[in-house]
């Protein structure tokens, strides 16, 4: 069976986003799971037979599904976030923040460029005094903070709890910047309800790989994107899938592109990194 599963842990590897080692440690992990997998295999030594059995093949690719249900998970397990929050409110360290940004999978993702992703957006907006980041997430964590002298007020909208739950202890280490965290959906109140007292507009908007993921399960609400009041806007997208080892530039640009039709502003730079891009938008 091993050298059955050690195959199978290749493919796998081949074609998702996941090393030899996850992918056979997963496999081994689900075959001791696997009741009926166990009692047809019993006493069973020639492997040739054994992988055309149709519960060898059903549990290959009911595996092959946990992965790929494990890897588009945008967190990690709520132990985990548990665990490295608790650490943090005691331990306000470098090294927790950064194991909690690995907690998203976007913020995972981008972590070993952050440094190249950083320089490119302060030198896009490194005066912006207001910015508001929609659909955020957890990159409040990466955000360059000492690159932006100015900032005054950072206001985050998500819908996501546990992103929430981060940035209410993690906010509170930086006290001479005024957050507001926005627990909710976008259009649940309007654009104008987000403003910081006296401003008329936001400096900058962030919409790190957000249009994409709108334009996939809510594409009406990309009109109401390319309204917000802000002089300018950061949209990125991913150059790479979340699980599998393909290029889905082409798909993402072309959702981006038509995001920038729609709100009608016109390109004032580009942002890239090896696994993203985005345009600056004015």
């Amino acid at each position: 069976m091993q050298n059955l599963l050690r195959e199978a842990a290749q493919k796998i590897a081949a074609q998702y986003k996941i090393t030899y080692t996850e992918a056979l440690d997963k496999l081994n992990e689900l075959a001791n799971k696997d009741l009926k997998l166990a009692k047809k295999t019993e006493g069973v030594t020639d492997e040739k037979e054994l992988s055309r059995f149709s519960e060898y093949k059903n549990f290959i690719k009911k595996a092959k599904k946990t992965i790929y249900y494990d890897l588009r998970r945008f967190h990690s397990s709520a132990k985990a976030e548990k665990e490295l929050l608790s650490h943090f409110i005691t331990h306000a360290d470098a090294q927790t923040i950064l194991e909690l940004t690995r907690t998203h999978a976007s913020t995972k993702e981008r972590e070993p460029y952050i440094t190249v992703f950083n320089d490119q957006l302060a030198m896009f907006a490194e005066n912006s005094k207001n910015v508001l980041d929609i659909g955020g997430g957890l990159f409040p964590l990466q955000f360059p903070y000492t690159n932006f002298s100015s900032l005054k007020n950072y206001v985050w909208l998500d819908k996501d709890k546990k992103a929430f739950d981060i940035l209410e202890v993690f906010t509170k280490t930086l006290p001479n910047i005024t957050f507001n965290l926005h627990k909710e959906s976008i259009g649940e109140h309007t654009w104008e309800s987000y403003l910081p007292s006296g401003a008329t507009e936001f400096d900058l908007a962030l919409m790190i790989k957000l249009v994409p993921l709108i334009y996939r399960q809510e594409r009406p609400l990309l009109r109401y994107l390319a309204t917000v009041p802000a002089k300018r806007i950061l949209i990125t997208g991913s150059k790479e899938s979340l699980t599998k080892k393909k290029s889905i530039y082409f798909r993402e640009n072309e959702t981006l592109k038509e995001f920038i039709k729609i709100s009608g502003r016109k390109i004032l730079n580009k942002l890239e990194i090896p696994n993203e891009f985005g345009y600056l938008l004015e």
